[in-house]
């Protein structure tokens, strides 16, 4: 927006002077003279001599102040002389020199550059005041913990005006848990230099008519009246919070309810399990007591095809299989005899399986001090872990703790095998590790812990390997 602001006071005791400069500038100007001598309002320039800024030097300063924080140029026309004599004044009213005699070119030339200054100004501040006016969040301006201006919609929502909330204190405006945490952060930021993107992101409590009210707070350092404020912008984030709120419940019941479908499934496999148990694991055990009494009859005869011993052992084969099945679907055991002894029975299965590994446990807690419902939940990640270990890692060492730590479960598997690039997951992308990464990560989410993986072993401390680490919070 353009401002012509052309205006000159011509404040000049010297009649010739003021004749010669009036002559001068009100070819481009307009050029106004105090009637009684005295500065009137209603100008963008003063040009004053030294026997006027003697006289009126109060009634200068004081429409300088009026018109801040808006810039009111005076310029100064004396002879060195002039300088001396007034300097208890010259520095506080007036913004620039001009010796005697005048020169025309020069007179104009600094008369454009004071009026070009004050045209930025109005302009800065017309865009500033625009932007304060026509805001939608909450702004107000800090002066000695008291507000010295608020915007319309402050007082709007606050159903008040100008004038009754003028110099109270910012105080009323918040819940009082608040105040200290506020006025930290609002004289921490005045010793910043007005460019930093710090808030009190941390909502806090609005006390306006008619409900509840959150805002996040930004301040700044400025001057307000030649005079050090602070600039606080008070955005409305009510519903935003309100919305979190909601996520956040939505979550906790998309957790529940994910945990739920958890167990459902480990009750179908428990199902299945006590089913083979009762139907098959029973039926084949008939079937080898029946031909161990078949043996018995016939023993010290020639027999065609397989002899009976082939059999029964065959039969055995697939009775631990079942068994083995079983304990895959559901490991009965964690309930029947704990968590801690169906890890080692595990681990030595494990071993037997892949030789070359060995395995070595560490517990730092008592089975009763493990949580119910994170026993098949640690189980599994540990089965799975030592699954890939095996398969993928060529490791012949790995390592398995339990054990508390500042109130939380910690669960770690590590091995000393060749790892793999953690950035490489397999929600990326990467399908060696089949599914297990992500199934342990859901299960340690679902779970209520937070699951890490981390490549290079910190334990035997060679740079190789993978580490699987879970934090689960106890409760008290």
């Amino acid at each position: 927006m353009a401002f012509e602001l052309n205006r000159i006071l011509l404040l000049l005791e010297n009649r010739a002077n003021r004749k010669l400069l009036g002559d001068w500038l009100k070819e481009k100007y307009t050029v106004l003279f105090p009637e009684d001598g005295a500065p009137k309002e209603g100008y963008d320039l003063g040009i004053v001599d030294g026997v006027a800024l003697e006289r009126h030097w109060v009634d200068v300063r004081k429409q300088k102040e009026v018109d801040h924080p808006v810039f009111l140029p005076f310029l100064f026309v004396a002879s060195k002389k002039d300088v001396s004599i007034l300097t208890r004044h010259l520095w506080r009213t007036i913004d620039e020199l001009i010796y005697t005699p005048i020169d025309k070119a020069e007179l104009q030339a600094r008369v454009e550059i004071m009026l070009r200054a004050r045209r930025f100004s109005v302009d800065l501040e017309y865009r500033y005041h625009t932007i304060a006016e026509k805001s939608s969040a909450c702004i107000y301006v800090l002066r000695d913990g008291k507000i010295v201006y608020a915007n319309p919609v402050l007082l709007k929502r606050l159903e008040t005006t100008m004038d009754a909330l003028s110099s109270r204190s910012h105080r009323m405006l918040f819940d009082p848990a608040d105040h200290e945490r506020i006025e930290g952060y609002i004289s921490g930021a005045a010793t910043l230099n007005g460019d930093s993107d710090d808030s009190l992101s941390d909502a806090v409590s609005f006390r306006v008519p008619g409900g509840e009210c959150w805002v996040e707070l930004h301040a700044t350092p400025i001057r307000y009246f030649d005079k050090p404020a602070s600039l606080v912008m008070a955005l409305d984030v009510t519903e935003h919070r309100r919305m979190h709120r909601e996520l956040q419940h939505s979550e906790q019941e998309l957790r529940k309810l994910s945990s739920k479908l958890l167990t459902a499934q480990e009750n179908e496999r428990k199902l299945v399990a006590m089913d083979l148990h009762d139907t098959v694991a029973q039926s084949l055990t008939a079937t080898k007591m029946g031909l161990e009494m078949r043996l018995a009859a016939i023993r010290g005869q020639r027999a065609s095809g397989p002899s009976l011993e082939t059999i029964i052992s065959s039969l055995q084969d697939n009775i631990e299989e079942v068994r083995r099945i079983m304990q895959d679907l559901w490991p009965r055991s964690i309930e029947e005899i704990g968590v801690i002894w169906t890890i080692e029975k595990h681990c030595g299965r494990m071993e037997a399986i892949y030789p070359e590994l060995r395995i070595e446990k560490s517990y730092g807690l008592q089975e009763e001090e493990i949580p119910g419902p994170l026993k098949i939940v640690i189980f599994r990640i540990i089965q799975e872990s030592l699954n890939n270990v095996g398969k993928h890692s060529r490791a012949d060492r790995a390592e398995i703790r339990l054990e508390k730590e500042e109130g939380q479960l910690l669960m770690t598997v590590q091995d000393n095998g060749l790892g793999f690039d953690p950035k490489n997951l397999p929600d990326k992308g990467n399908e060696k590790y089949g599914i297990g990464l992500s199934s342990m990560r859901e299960r340690a989410h679902l779970s209520g812990g937070t699951l890490l993986i981390l490549s290079g072993s910190i334990r035997f401390g060679d740079g190789r390997g993978t580490t699987i680490a879970v934090r689960w919070p106890l409760s008290e």
